[in-house]
């Protein structure tokens, strides 16, 4: 009886959440369509959309204003977490970790997590206890993570941003800009790892106090509901207003936006937005997958190489194509035998004279040794 009123709550709070997504995509569905011919009017106070591919701005309002991140600032601290962790080694859960306020993933101190499950439940639950916990784990302390935290954003580009905790908790010396935020997460997308995680809309979590399994759900609404999300996070204080960090991935071209400090909420600004910006946009393809972009000799081979990349590999155009340059080196020599995905180059893509892009070249099939001839035939 017991066992089958557990299963009845789950089933009824898993129909509940499907029915608010459903009743949510039904309202952007409705929700009126913007012109594309201009920028929409967004509510948020400050905003960036950036292209993922070459970091080019699209639309800015008030980008380099000092700004609150709430949560968003999980997306430094997974990324900083993902670069620096042993994942073998399990996490245990402090006091310190186990009293954090806000958004929680009711963790007990004590507990034993493997790192990957607290990932999980950084991201979708927004758990701060999380946050800590990972923090903690590979810093010693928060203090010493909170280092690497602030040496990750300035190598992916943020110079008007300083961090002092892992969780996003209002704190005055904790702010960023939304420029800066954009930057964190195009930096933090080229992460599969990263990728995977930021895309998951449910996850199972199995907390260590209770007994049956339960799920924990992304915060990102957009997610499952809007084509082509890929991410990110989202965010939400007093003094930060709602915030939102999202991605969305079309034909090729990927679009980071970042809305701090908006009232309302957000989604709709993310959605217009993002429209406006598909509409200014021109994927060109410069190479699909599998397809050959360069043919070489090879020593002693049997035949030519053909050299191919495993991506698309698509332009975002709007009116800059002179701005790209595109560079393909190939190894001095290749010999035979040479097997199929054997890497032989690479490809490097520059925008307005800045590397964006190095993409690696590969065998598109083997190459055999040529069998030599004897001098004197008949012998």
């Amino acid at each position: 009886m017991i066992c089958w009123q557990i299963i009845v709550k789950e089933n009824k709070a898993v129909i509940m959440f499907m029915l608010k997504k459903i009743i949510f995509t039904a309202c952007l569905l409705l929700a009126p369509v913007i012109a594309l011919a201009q920028p929409p009017d967004l509510s948020s106070d400050f905003a960036v959309l950036i292209d993922a591919y070459t970091g080019k701005v699209i639309y800015e309002k008030n980008a380099d204003n000092k700004a609150y991140p709430a949560s968003t600032t999980k997306i430094l601290t997974l990324i900083t977490a993902l670069e620096n962790s042993n994942r073998r080694q399990p996490v245990v859960i402090s006091a310190n970790a186990a009293r954090q306020e806000g958004s929680t993933c009711y963790l007990a101190a004590n507990e034993r997590y493997d790192i990957k499950e607290l990932f999980y439940g950084l991201m979708l639950r927004s758990g701060n206890d999380a946050a800590v916990a990972v923090a903690e784990h590979i810093g010693g302390n928060t203090g010493n993570f909170v280092k690497l935290m602030n040496s990750t954003a300035r190598l992916a580009g943020a110079k008007h941003s300083n961090f002092v905790n892992p969780s996003g908790l209002p704190d005055i010396n904790h702010y960023t800009t939304a420029r800066d935020m954009a930057a964190i997460a195009r930096y933090a997308m080229q992460n599969k790892a990263f990728r995977e995680i930021v895309a998951t809309e449910t996850k199972s979590w199995i907390p260590r106090n209770q007994m049956q399994t339960s799920y924990i759900r992304n915060t990102n609404q957009l997610l499952g509901s809007y084509f082509g999300v890929t991410g990110i996070k989202t965010g939400q204080t007093v003094v930060a207003g709602k915030c939102f960090v999202a991605s969305v991935k079309r034909r090729g071209v990927e679009l980071i936006a970042v809305f701090l400090h908006s009232q309302p909420y957000c989604w709709n600004d993310a959605r217009n937005l993002m429209e406006y910006a598909f509409s200014v946009i021109t994927p060109k393809v410069l190479y699909q997958k599998g397809e050959t972009v360069k043919t070489v000799s090879v020593y002693k081979g049997a035949g030519k190489a053909n050299l191919t990349v495993d991506e698309d590999i698509v332009l975002p155009l709007t009116d800059d194509f002179d701005k790209y340059k595109i560079e393909i080196t190939t190894a001095k020599r290749l010999f035979a035998p040479l097997k199929k995905g054997a890497r032989t180059g690479e490809i490097k893509i520059f925008y307005d004279g800045r590397q964006i892009k190095k993409i690696p070249l590969y065998a598109k099939e083997d190459i055999a040794q040529k069998e030599d001839k004897p001098i004197f035939e008949g012998f």
